[in-house]
C-alpha cells in the first residue's frame, strides 16, 4: 500500500508541475503549517490513490484490490472526461499546499 501511495504521489507530483507550466490560472493558493501541510498532502495522496482505483479497474487489481476484478475501466469520451476532470481536482488540490511547508 505504501508503494503504490509512493508511486501515485510521484505521478501527481509530476502532473501538477506539468499543469503549473501549462496554465495554472484560476488556482487559489492558501497558506499551511508544515503539519498540517503534510496532512493535507498525505490526505490528497490517499484520495487520489482511491480514485484511480475507482476509475481504474485494471489498476486496482494490479495494486491487490480486486473488489472489481473482471471490470474494465471506462474508455468512452465520457469515461476520459471523467479522468480528466477528478485528475485536474488533485492537481488544484496539490498546487494549494505549500511545498516550502512540506
Amino acid at each position: 500500500m505504501r508503494r503504490s501511495l509512493v508511486g501515485a504521489g510521484f505521478s501527481l507530483l509530476v502532473l501538477a508541475s506539468a499543469f503549473l507550466n501549462g496554465n495554472a490560472s484560476g488556482l487559489v493558493f492558501q497558506e499551511t503549517t508544515s503539519s498540517s501541510a503534510t496532512a493535507t498532502f498525505t490526505q490528497v495522496l490517499a484520495d487520489y490513490e482511491a480514485f484511480r482505483r475507482n476509475v481504474s479497474p485494471e489498476y486496482a487489481m494490479s495494486q491487490g484490490d480486486d473488489t472489481r476484478a473482471g471490470e474494465l475501466a471506462d474508455v468512452s469520451p465520457r469515461g476520459h472526461i471523467t479522468v480528466l476532470n477528478g485528475t485536474r481536482e488533485y492537481l488544484q488540490r496539490v498546487v494549494a499546499i505549500d511545498v516550502a511547508a512540506l
